[in-house]
């Protein structure tokens, strides 16, 4: 047994001489911290995931010790290189060492996200321990963390990883807000033999690796590898981890690609035949239905639908994303070259670059309009008395990188926010919380100001060439009605949708939502779409924005499913869902609808105010007739008579009581306040 003892003490590294204790004291980034004899422990939480001690200790490289007794619900961090980001303790820039249940896990924190290193291991029974001493090892980018048995000083496990995008900080703790006082930190202590600060590099995240191997290299895999994620004649695919990797680099494999984030590309074997093609989607035909489409695909796709039916459709390029990439709008009317007289519905989709099933909803509801148009008096007059707007992918740079380079960017667009060149998997602004309506009004609750997050509002409301693309159009051409499609909560979420906001009173809105619910029945998941507010707090959306600045009937359209492997599954997602739209665009032609034209003296038009004394704005809002032909139509929840008001600046005001039944239109002449 003494011997026993002795291997398992040499096997633990004793304390060096030149060790420094560090004090643990100070009242804490976030959270109320309390240190004493008995140790430091978190006493009571701040709203927020990070609750954060930093010491005045920095460590570059070295050795962090620290040993921590365990209470009833034990989940720390230990930070290490560790640094406020903008003061804000939120955006957190550290590496750390986690017990989380019985797992002992590798981080870093990076502008507000985190991710694995790499590093994680399972240690049966951690938690039923008494106190365990943490140790971590630095050494320019390579990082060692080993747990042990404060009490038997057996070791636990070790963690490693190597990154060196951060050279150096603080140490520290952080700990989860449901943690007891009765988890504590008894003791800390740094050697620093770092002298001189690494240079900041770019490294890969993730214990996964996903590595393309040159087909003729096949036989040299070996098989206790990894998994083949893809496995097909001339693209062989394996699952692994930076060892594997390294073993295959070590067996003189050739290996034209690897990236430590999934593609979706990897998962997809109809996704990747048709990218290894774009033009099979239209080379004999036009086909909606080979695969899930990146922006090169959808380009051709339209392009081939208004060609084929150029007497109605005609394709506009809208604006360029924030990488370059063209945002397509397709027009479709009976004049589709001029901007008609006529109420504009604008339907749009995949703000959210990851929500591959959102386009094919856009995608098929233009298709259903071009091609029954011909056979189908409903579809006739659809295209004969409206101006209809398609743009089925808004985020063409977030689609492009989630099909491309990782599943990791699922919402947001392509903004290179360090402005390092290299657009990275937590880089880009959620376009829908980039809408100037109640941008950020929720705080972090609605949206994030963190730029790391997946819900980024962006530095300023409007920022993104995505967001101004939609807005010009809505400006310019004042849609009556808009709908967003998203994927995959099975609702219709009618604005507005930010708590605290007060709708239009009466609510037209809410009215016609439950008519498209109605219509288009159960959903490819068995259930009715549901009306509703929202699914959560949020702010800065498209919808509430073309309410508020056009009292446009705007809804986003939440499918039943999310990217369904089984292209059956997404076939009747989307044929369930084609109802809502066609419902809506009958809505806007059979009404109550209040159409109101205004031009001045001379027959010009004018951009008015338009008012109803009946209808209450709690919002600031003011909605306005078109520049181009003095148009405003207004959908209304039922029949009956309206005091309207009409101004304008420079002219006089202009009221009228109106009996609107149906659709009913009204010329609004206005005079100059000069008199004459």
């Amino acid at each position: 047994m003494i011997a026993l003892l002795a291997s398992l003490a040499l096997a633990f590294p004793t304390r060096d001489a030149r060790e420094v204790d560090v004090p643990l004291t100070g009242a804490g980034l976030r959270g109320r911290w309390e240190g004493g004899a008995d140790g430091l422990y978190l006493k009571a939480a701040s709203p927020g995931e990070l609750q954060v001690w930093l010491a005045e200790q920095t460590l570059t490289d070295g050795v962090l010790r620290a040993t921590l007794v365990l209470g009833k619900k034990p989940d720390f961090t230990l930070l290490f290189r560790a640094d406020r980001q903008g003061g804000d303790a939120f955006a957190l820039n550290a590496y750390g060492v986690s017990v989380e249940r019985e797992d002992l896990v590798l981080y870093r924190w990076a502008l507000g996200g985190v991710r694995e290193l790499g590093g994680r291991i399972t240690v049966p029974n951690l938690r039923e321990r008494r106190a365990i001493e943490l140790v971590v090892r630095l050494a320019g980018p390579s990082i060692t963390a080993s747990a042990y048995d404060a009490d038997t000083l057996v070791e636990l496990g070790t963690v490693s990883a190597t990154d060196g995008a951060l050279p150096t900080g603080h140490v520290g703790l952080r700990a989860h807000p449901a943690q007891g006082s009765d988890t504590r930190l008894v003791a800390m202590s740094v050697l620093d033999t770092g002298a001189t600060p690494l240079a900041a590099e770019r490294t890969a995240f993730g214990s996964k690796r996903w590595v393309q191997v040159a087909a003729a290299d096949r036989g040299k895999i070996p098989t206790d590898l990894g998994e083949l994620a893809v496995d097909e004649p001339e693209l062989v695919v394996v699952e692994t981890d930076p060892v594997g990797l390294e073993r295959l680099r070590r067996l003189g494999v050739d290996i034209p690609w690897w990236s430590a984030d999934e593609p979706y590309w990897v998962r997809d074997e109809r996704y990747r035949a048709t990218r290894a093609d774009p033009g099979v989607v239209v080379r004999d035909g036009i086909h909606l239905d080979l695969s899930y489409k990146n922006p090169e695909m959808v380009e051709q796709l339209l392009l081939a639908m208004a060609s084929r039916h150029r007497d109605v459709a005609k394709v506009a390029e809208l604006g360029r994303s924030r990488q370059g990439r063209p945002i397509y709008g397709v027009r479709v009317s009976d004049n589709p070259g001029t901007d008609e007289n006529e109420p504009v519905v604008l339907l749009v989709a995949a703000h959210h670059g990851g929500e591959l099933l959102a386009p094919e909803y856009a995608l098929d509801a233009l298709w259903t309009v071009l091609e029954r148009r011909k056979t189908d008096p409903r579809v006739a007059r659809w295209v004969n008395e409206l101006e209809l707007w398609f743009v089925p992918l808004v985020n063409p740079d977030g689609n492009q990188a989630y099909l491309e380079l990782s599943t990791d960017h699922d919402r947001k667009n392509g903004r290179d926010l360090d402005g390092d060149g290299v657009f990275e998997p937590w880089e880009g602004v959620d376009l829908n919380r980039n809408y100037p309506f109640a941008w950020g009004a929720l705080g972090e609750n609605g949206s994030s100001s963190i730029p790391a997050s997946g819900k980024y509002r962006g530095p300023e409301p409007g920022s993104e060439p995505e967001t101004q693309a939609l807005m010009r159009l809505a400006d310019k051409r004042v849609p009556v009605a808009v709908i967003s499609w998203h994927t995959a909560a099975n609702k219709i979420l009618v604005p507005y949708t930010v708590d605290g906001k007060t709708s239009p009173a009466p609510d037209a809105a809410w009215g016609v939502a439950e008519r498209m619910s109605e219509k288009a029945g159960r959903q490819a998941s068995g259930r009715p779409l549901q009306v509703a507010k929202n699914l959560y707090q949020v702010d800065g959306t498209d919808q509430d924005w073309h309410r508020w600045a056009h009292g446009s009937l705007a809804y986003i359209i939440e499918g039943s499913h999310h990217n369904p492997s089984d292209p059956e599954v997404a076939a009747a997602s989307i044929r369930t869902v084609r109802p809502v739209f066609e419902t809506l665009l009958d809505a806007v032609l059979d009404g109550p609808r209040l159409v109101v034209q205004v031009h001045d003296g001379d027959g010009r038009p004018v951009s008015a105010a338009v008012t109803l004394e009946e209808l209450v704005l709690s919002e600031g809002e003011t909605w306005r007739s078109r520049a181009a032909d003095g148009r405003y139509d207004l959908m209304l929840d039922r029949d009956g008579a309206v005091n309207l008001h009409v101004d304008a600046p420079g002219f006089k005001p202009w009221e009228k009581r109106v009996d609107v039944r149906g659709v009913t239109e009204v010329e609004v002449e206005l005079k100059s306040a000069r008199g004459g």
